[in-house]
């Protein structure tokens, strides 16, 4: 069981975190963690001997809710999912102290965190940053789980009137209309837009797929690299077509990245790690006490 504080940092229903640990020092540091599809507070076993393990060493340990939490996702997008992290980052740094975080996504979560970066990394343009309104540095990302949404949902041929539905609308500027519920996963309402961006090659949610050329996975991954990144891949992920291939598939990854990113693969483990939660947060914690400045502890 954790103790925390549960905040809100925006005026959105599903805008609130939870906050488990007292950073031991001022500045703070935080790693704030963000779910997939279907996912909401606490969304993996492991995040909680994670949050522990984080508190025991002076982190504050931040999990949030966006409003594409729980079923929200069907109507959202990416960039709605990275402006609710950076309004609750800049609720971290106002109100919390907080002037350093790691962001940490699972599944799909990998995607919000890869297009925060992207809107709002070191690489983003000036205009993206709202200087009246200052969020902590971004120190470092873990991809937990970075698979394929495309490749998922294309195992499912009962999907394919949903899609075709869903093109004509976007064909017509109806993106946001709703074009059915996905009942492969929890039977959300899903626009037709949002539909497209996870099923379709190369779509807006389409970052990790075998099948996308690397000129594309370094356009969207390269910006990543200017900070630390740790790819923590599931050994045995149930979510990957073909698991054998999950080492050169991470180390495809890692190389679009660049140098600054590590790979950690945790052997027999499923999606979610279920089951291996100590080793997740022991390799969460290596990764934070390997950045240059030293240690993880504050």
């Amino acid at each position: 069981m954790l103790s925390g504080s549960l905040v809100r940092y925006g005026s959105a229903g599903p805008q609130v975190a939870f906050l488990v640990g007292a950073a031991k020092a001022r500045p703070a540091k935080a790693v704030v963690m963000v779910g997939g599809l279907t996912d909401g507070l606490l969304f993996a076993p492991y995040v909680e001997r994670l949050s522990a393990e984080l508190s025991r060493r002076g982190w504050l340990a931040v999990h949030a809710s966006i409003q594409s939490s729980w079923q929200g996702y069907g109507t959202g997008s990416l960039d709605r999912d990275a402006a609710d992290l950076r309004l609750l980052c800049q609720h971290l740094r106002t109100r919390h102290d907080v002037t350093g975080v790691v962001l940490l996504g699972h599944s799909t979560g990998c995607q919000d965190t890869v297009r925060y970066v992207q809107r709002y990394g070191p690489a983003a343009s000036a205009g993206d940053h709202d200087s009246a309104d200052p969020a902590p540095e971004l120190l470092a990302t873990i991809l937990q789980a970075p698979v394929s949404d495309h490749e998922w949902l294309c195992q499912y041929p009962e999907l394919l009137p949903s899609v075709r539905s869903a093109r004509e609308l976007v064909a017509a500027g109806r993106g946001d209309q709703v074009v059915g519920r996905l009942h492969v996963a929890d039977n959300a309402p899903i626009t037709a837009a949002r539909l497209l961006s996870l099923y379709e090659l190369g779509g807006d949610d389409d970052m990790f797929s075998e099948g996308l050329p690397r000129e594309a996975v370094q356009r969207i991954l390269g910006p990543v690299g200017a900070r630390p990144c740790l790819l923590l891949v599931s050994g045995a992920d149930e979510c990957v077509p073909y698991q054998d291939a999950i080492p050169d598939r991470a180390a495809a990854l890692k190389a679009a990245i660049g140098p600054s990113a590590s790979v950690s693969i945790i052997p027999g483990a499923p999606h979610n790690l279920a089951g291996f939660e100590a080793e997740a947060a022991t390799a969460v914690c290596a990764f934070l006490e390997s950045f240059p400045n030293g240690s993880i502890n504050t």
